[in-house]
């Protein structure tokens, strides 16, 4: 049975703490039970530590005593060729809730991310959320992660509803003009979405790239990773925002 049930904990650390942790296992053989220092001599922050440690229970990895499980060890023997096709019965087992409810390649976050608001902590939901999405990518289920946002509650209608003659709410209440102002006022141009320091104004597909970058503070799994992650953003970069060709007066 699943760790990961309703109204109950998910994981919500970094991917790349994930993958290094088993990578360890199958590279090396780290002290157990593993404990917050062992995952920290694994290359893991002190910050980001504790919360994989956490996350590698829920997932099946550790049991509750920090021992390897049948699921880390079939990891950590299966070969190259197995690995990803290993991978993907941990995550499926794992997740196996959300699974039943949702179709992460059919469907959209914002769906899946309804699954995940049965899970605790309410406020490293999106966190869990980019996990799942990220053990997927390396497990060979998604080929690459979609942009996860905060869900917006819808905004509700301003104004107090008026009853028609029947009884019936009707339209709010529209302050009436009064007679000395202009019937014509002067419009107020709509902020730029650059004003508040949002990413609306940026394409879809660098946000997805963001997305992959991780936490403050914590460095990238690999300098395989960050070098991908560069040549990805510098051509996506070039698609989603042209440099134009050099002018006679452009001399920068």
């Amino acid at each position: 049975m699943s760790k990961i049930s309703r109204n109950g904990g998910a994981p919500y650390t970094a991917t790349h703490a994930i993958m290094t942790v088993i990578d360890g296992f199958r590279n090396r053989s780290p002290r157990t039970p593993v404990t917050v220092d062992v995952l920290e001599m694994l290359g893991l922050q002190q910050s980001i530590a504790p919360r994989t440690l956490q996350a590698l229970k829920l997932l099946d990895l550790l049991d509750d005593d920090g021992e390897p499980t049948e699921a880390l060890i079939g990891l950590r023997e299966a070969s190259s060729e197995e690995f990803q096709a290993r991978l993907a019965e941990v995550v499926r087992a794992a997740y196996s809730e959300v699974f039943a409810y949702r179709d992460p390649v059919a469907d959209s976050p914002e769906q899946v991310f309804d699954v995940f608001r049965t899970y605790t902590p309410a406020s490293m939901r999106v966190r869990m959320v980019r996990l799942f999405y990220g053990l997927l990518q390396e497990a060979g289920l998604i080929e690459e992660q979609p942009p996860v946002q905060n869900p917006t509650s819808p905004r509700m209608p301003t104004g107090r509803a008026r009853k028609t003659s029947n009884g019936a709410k009707g339209q709010p209440d529209v302050p009436k003009e009064r007679p000395e102002q202009s019937t014509s006022p002067a419009m107020t141009p709509p902020p730029s979405p650059k004003a508040d320091g949002g990413l609306a104004h940026l394409h879809p597909a660098l946000v997805g790239l963001l997305a992959m970058v991780p936490p403050a503070n914590e460095a990238w799994a690999t300098h395989e990773r960050f070098n991908s992650f560069k040549a990805a953003w510098d051509a996506t970069l070039q698609v989603c925002n042209p440099v134009p060709p050099k002018g006679d007066n452009d001399t920068g």
